[in-house]
């Protein structure tokens, strides 16, 4: 027996009822729609089917057998649809329709469906997870919330009955969302970083909060990681070494680390010392990639903090000084290092020059991507990298559409349109296509970028503004979700952590993407439709020998459960 357990949609349509339920707020005030599905109010694996998507049924595929059904007032042979359950198409609007002679002669014209197979005797990549970053600018938002405000945001993100995000990225010492330019030892020649510190930045955003009220409370990202159970990975990045270590003597702008091997090991020491104070807050780390967009040190003028890495001079600082470095410290001996972490543009042959020394290859586990540039740069680079490498995994850690033309980003909200668009479906588009081509080119993980903004897309101090799938209202005590959430949440709530990639394949049509994978034997099917309009879809598990018709929203993101009972 087959159980279809759990069809969830969110569609261009939903989201127009911006006002009714994407505000959350202080407690008494609290607005939230009834049957938000990342907001408790559905329990787990309930059946629920939205009165937008008509799952029309859930059947063995028909084999031999040859009936008659009437049509339109029209007589056909079932048998020369055998895999397909015909739809009266009078009940919406389609200008895909197939018409055919019936056995009695008459016309018949019935809708035309895109099929969707999945067939979980192929299997790929297993799943990291998913999740966002708390950079500065976003513990200065959450800061800003009351306390039990704070909380709602955190359990809308980690908690069970929210997003179940289970990846976290900690940038080391300020990025452009950071109110000012700071390293943690600043102190020109401090070679052994007697100097070195935590700044404010952390002690208050990230590892202990200092509410409104002033009143010290447990750390946000020990919130999110009881809300997970311990189940948070964390990662950092850096985005600089501190000014002095580089060519160029400060952290703003392009430039590379000092030739003199001095500032190399200082450097590498620097790294450990960043994780061993946070170790002391209770706080640890699953991995780390080695500098946060390395290419665009390359650009002297380059506005907020950066620093250049080669492939050739990544290799050299991981193989020389960093991989051995963290191996001798028991805080960073079992950390995942990860390179590039940079648009895949770079790909296959940054991966090929770190992973071809055999010495580097060692210390290096994986990957990581950004998603700008990715509009000249076929996703077939990730395959052919994993092809190449296929015992390290990719990464997605950064969105970032920067195409010149676009206003959509987050860093969506980049280019033209600067800053977030409440309530805007396009931008949850792009999020949900990404992540499905990531993963079809054995991507095993994305992560988000800030976890929440203010209303101008801040702070940040180079006012580089973007978007965010939880907008904060810092003055009114209350939060927003945006599109992105929601279509955020169709992975990261239905693509669990160990849950293997299987083969899903579309046909007939451009406009649908999909993936699939399998968990435990339940199967999730997640579908991005770009069409504007309902769109009827076959679905088929070739190994289950059963399929199901359904009628899907326009511009929608669909997710489908199902497993055996």
């Amino acid at each position: 027996m087959t159980r279809l357990l759990f069809v969830l949609t969110t569609c261009a349509a939903f989201v127009h009822s911006l006002n009714n339920f994407l505000v959350q707020g202080r407690a008494d005030t609290l607005r939230v729609y009834p049957h938000d599905p990342f907001s408790g109010s559905v329990p787990a694996w309930q059946p629920v089917v939205p009165k937008d998507v008509a799952v029309r049924s859930f059947h063995k595929a028909a084999q031999t057998e040859r009936g008659r059904r009437d049509i339109s007032n029209a007589v056909i042979e079932s048998g020369h649809c055998e895999h397909i359950e015909l739809m009266d198409c009078s009940d919406f609007e389609t200008d895909e329709m197939t018409c055919m002679l019936t056995a009695t002669g008459m016309t018949c014209c019935v809708c035309t469906v895109f099929g969707v197979t999945v067939d979980t005797r192929t299997q790929f990549q297993p799943v990291i997870g998913f999740g966002g970053a708390f950079t500065d600018s976003s513990g200065i938002n959450m800061a800003a919330l009351q306390d039990q405000t704070l909380q709602k945001l955190l359990e809308a993100y980690f908690g069970p009955t929210g997003l179940n995000y289970n990846i976290g990225r900690v940038p080391i010492a300020s990025t452009d969302f950071s109110t000012r330019e700071y390293s943690y030892d600043d102190v020109e020649g401090d070679f052994n970083l007697k100097e070195f510190k935590l700044e404010v930045e952390d002690i208050e955003y990230k590892v202990i909060i200092i509410s409104p009220d002033f009143k010290i409370t447990i750390p946000f990202i020990r919130r999110a990681m009881n809300l997970t159970k311990g189940n948070l990975r964390l990662f950092a990045s850096p985005w600089s070494a501190p000014g002095w270590m580089k060519t160029t003597g400060r952290m703003k702008g392009g430039g590379a680390l000092k030739e003199d091997k001095a500032y190399h090991q200082a450097y590498a020491n620097y790294f450990v010392r960043f994780f061993e104070e946070y170790a002391k807050y209770e706080v640890s780390f699953w991995g780390l990639t080695v500098q946060n967009e390395p290419t665009s040190g390359a650009f002297p003028m380059y506005p907020w903090q950066t620093m250049l890495f080669t492939a050739k001079t990544q290799r050299d600082f991981v193989r020389n000084f960093l991989g051995p470095r963290l191996k001798n410290s028991s805080v960073t001996k079992d950390l995942k290092v990860m390179a590039l972490d940079d648009g895949r543009i770079m790909l296959p042959g940054w991966a090929d020059t770190i992973f071809e020394d055999s010495e580097t290859s060692k210390y290096v586990d994986g990957i990581a991507v950004h998603w700008y540039g990715n509009n000249y740069t076929p996703a077939s680079v990730l395959t052919t990298t994993h092809e190449r490498h296929p015992e390290k995994f990719i990464l997605a850690t950064e969105p970032y559409f920067a195409q010149i033309f676009s206003a959509f980003q987050a860093c969506t909200g980049y280019s033209m349109q600067h800053g977030p668009i409440l309530g805007d479906w396009y931008r949850a588009e792009r999020y949900a296509s990404d992540i499905i081509t990531d993963f079809n080119n054995f991507v095993a993980g994305w992560t988000d970028w800030n976890l929440c903004l203010d209303e101008t897309g801040g702070p940040n101090w180079v006012f580089n503004v973007v978007d965010s799938p939880i907008i904060v209202n810092r003055t009114a005590n209350e939060f927003y979700k945006q599109p992105m959430f929601y279509a955020m949440g169709h992975f990261s709530k239905f693509v669990p952590r160990g849950a293997v990639r299987v083969n899903s394949k579309v046909t007939g049509t451009a406009l649908i993407e999909t993936t699939a994978v399998i968990h435990n034997g339940r199967r999730s099917l997640v579908l991005l439709n770009r069409n504007s309009k309902e769109t009827p879809i076959f679905i088929e598990d070739i190994v289950m020998n059963k399929s199901m018709s359904v009628i899907i929203a326009p511009n929608s993101i669909v997710t489908f459960v199902w497993d055996k009972a």
